[in-house]
């Protein structure tokens, strides 16, 4: 009990600095995934590029643009569904609610359903998310495939190459190919 009471402090004080330096912003290119449902299981591929803004203990905001390819899983030429889309996403309320916009064009035997999709989520500090997405169809052309209600699962890494990572190996490089 003695610990408790005496660690307790400490830890408080430890959380109560780190909240009063101020928060940074920094650039990080990240990759993405994701698997879906809309009708057919879809999966995604992407890169996104977050401008992330963060204190010594926490993510409180991050976002920015971010494009990719989504699929779906049947790979025979008649029922292959494949997705270019480009979009925008903002993490907020400390990095545990996410929402987005994105333009789809799914693509199947030269028939393109082009789909403008508001999206909103929860997040766990920006590298696990669930959404849903109504996906809107704004070409005309719509896929029986594809439906207009979306859930997905999401996983990003957003720091894997972020300014610091990036200097890190630099820094690392130079000093193993010191003769």
């Amino acid at each position: 009990m003695k610990k408790i009471l005496v660690l307790l402090p400490l830890v408080l004080l430890c959380l109560c600095r780190a909240q009063c330096q101020p928060p940074t912003v920094s650039n990080a290119w990240g990759m993405k995934g994701s698997f879906s449902v809309q009708g057919n299981a879809f999966g995604e591929v992407g890169f996104a590029f977050y401008k992330i803004k963060s204190s010594a203990w926490w993510i409180h905001n991050a976002w920015g643009p971010s494009i990719g390819v989504e699929y779906n899983f049947k790979f025979n030429a008649d029922d292959f569904i494949i997705a270019p889309k480009i979009g925008y996403e903002y993490f907020f309320y400390a990095s545990l609610l996410q929402a987005g916009l994105h333009v789809t064009d799914y693509i199947n035997a030269g028939k393109h359903d082009v789909r403008l999709s508001p999206e909103i989520g929860i997040s766990l500090l920006v590298v696990l998310n669930i959404s849903y997405t109504y996906q809107l169809n704004i070409s005309g052309e719509d896929l029986p495939a594809v439906s207009h209600s979306k859930l997905s699962l999401k996983i990003n890494f957003p720091g894997l190459f972020n300014q610091n990572t990036i200097a890190l190996k630099e820094k690392k490089f130079r000093q193993r190919n010191v003769f």
